[in-house]
């Protein structure tokens, strides 16, 4: 199984993943021999078939980079740079797509320019090396590319088939064609508080909630929100909204959970927690609508900036800006594996391949940890004795504990005849004498303590 990721300085890595208890997850391979710089940080990136053999990768400058796998090589994957003119995406807004039977590039801007590219043989060639003139990226355009606008501002974007799905901040859901360039449906915005004021909308990131349907579209927003629209109802409102009001953050990134838990989202915020959601229930808790599945452990150190959830076996990958990939358990929502990727993370995308075997096919106990591996290399610490802790009981058989226990039992007896004849003399200790002061007694019988211990000194209190 392989995990591609892209960072801020354009690097993209292939990371070969696995659990933490066989061992680190190895970097496969890396882009690193190009230029590094933030203004080549990777955008968006996708696979662009079903078998997850090939990816493409946009970044900020619009080089697309294509990402091939191939046996015949040398670290089995191929990744070079193919165009230098591609709409740069917003977050998580880069899609292939089949239309009149041809796979194409989709790309939508912040400025809501969606840009469609027929994507050519050529660009997944291994067969040129780094001295080929076809090696080197085109910067031709595409004579077949289309292009229409959308209302801007766009934050999040999400393609399914022939229809696009796009939001703003105080930009309301939107579903257009993309065949005809028009629009669609159109979200009514939310009414007046009781103050008579609009109700702020920032729409962060759209996606369709079922694969088999575009007529169910959840968003996230800004205010910790999940919102869901049906386009088949009229009155073009949220149907169901889901608020988590838990800490000051804001929901950056959906990702639905395919056949795994269908009907329901993973969301990513910027404080670094992954969350399930279902927006299709409906009950109160803590006072307010609420549908949170649970947030996977531990979180992430920084914001979430993409979420990639397996085809086949319940696992979802996770990068932020903490510099951390994760891998959880989405039945569990527990810690796979993580590693540590050097840079921050903006992209990442999981191959189809089975993940993690011993995880899923050994039953994890629950007295067992996920940990870092550093942790199981380091020597145990020596047991500290404490500083006047009695010594252990001896063994039988021993004279010497033998004598020892006689004596202490001779002393034992021999201050309870003392203390009884201490009780004679003065009384007994709890009751005071007729005229003397309430607990007189008790003072009486200190005293008579001190003047035999200064005698003859305190008996010793060991026992066997």
């Amino acid at each position: 199984m392989a995990c591609i990721t892209g960072d801020e300085v354009g690097l993209i890595k292939v990371w070969g993943a696995r659990s933490s208890a066989v061992g680190l997850n190895p970097l496969v391979h890396h882009s690193g021999l190009e230029r590094q710089s933030r203004d080549r940080a990777v955008a968006g990136m996708c696979w662009v078939d079903d078998e997850t053999t090939k990816a493409l990768a946009v970044r900020e400058n619009g080089t697309v980079v294509a990402i091939t796998r191939d046996p015949k090589l040398e670290w089995g994957w191929s990744i070079r740079a193919v165009s230098t003119q591609m709409t740069v995406p917003v977050r998580s807004g880069l899609f292939v797509r089949t239309l009149d039977s041809t796979p194409r590039l989709i790309s939508c801007s912040e400025a809501g320019y969606v840009e469609i590219r027929k994507i050519p043989d050529e660009w997944f060639d291994t067969t040129a090396g780094p001295g080929d003139p076809a090696y080197a990226p085109k910067s031709t355009s595409d004579p077949k590319g289309e292009e229409f606008r959308v209302p801007a501002p766009v934050e999040g974007f999400h393609v399914q088939r022939d229809r696009c799905a796009f939001g703003g901040k105080d930009r309301p859901v939107e579903v257009w064609d993309i065949n005809k360039g028009q629009r669609l449906w159109t979200a009514r915005k939310e009414a007046l508080d009781f103050l008579g004021l609009p109700r702020p909308l920032y729409i962060t990131a759209v996606r369709f909630l079922l694969p088999e349907q575009e007529n169910i579209v959840v968003a996230a927003t800004g205010f910790q929100e999940v919102l869901l629209y049906d386009l088949r109802t009229k009155a073009r409102r949220v149907h169901s909204a889901s608020v988590y009001k838990q800490h000051e953050a804001k929901f950056n990134v959906i990702e639905t959970l395919g056949t795994h838990i269908p009907g329901c989202v993973a969301v990513g915020d910027t404080q670094g927690n992954v969350m399930l959601f279902d927006p299709r229930e409906d009950y109160k808790a803590q006072g307010h609508t609420t549908r949170l599945l649970g947030r996977c452990k531990p979180s992430h150190c920084g914001a979430i900036r993409s979420i990639a959830v397996h085809p086949t076996q319940p696992v979802v990958a996770s990068v932020c800006l903490g510099r951390w990939l994760m891998f959880h358990d989405i039945l569990t929502r527990e810690l796979i594996s993580k590693v540590y990727i050097k840079q921050k993370g903006f992209c990442c995308v999981i191959a189809a391949d089975a993940v993690f075997p011993d995880h899923f096919l050994i039953k994890p106990t629950k007295a067992k940890a996920t940990v870092d591996d550093i942790w199981e290399t380091l020597p145990l610490a020596p047991v500290r004795k404490r500083k006047g802790k009695a010594d252990a009981p001896a063994a039988e058989g021993d004279p010497s504990s033998a004598e020892h226990a006689d004596g202490s039992l001779a002393e034992d007896a021999q201050w309870s005849a003392s203390r009884e004849a201490d009780q004679d003399a003065c009384g007994d200790p709890e009751e005071a004498q007729p005229g003397e002061a309430p607990h007189a007694g008790e003072k009486r019988l200190r005293k008579k303590r001190r003047r035999v211990s200064s005698k003859d000194g305190p008996p010793s209190s060991g026992g066997a």
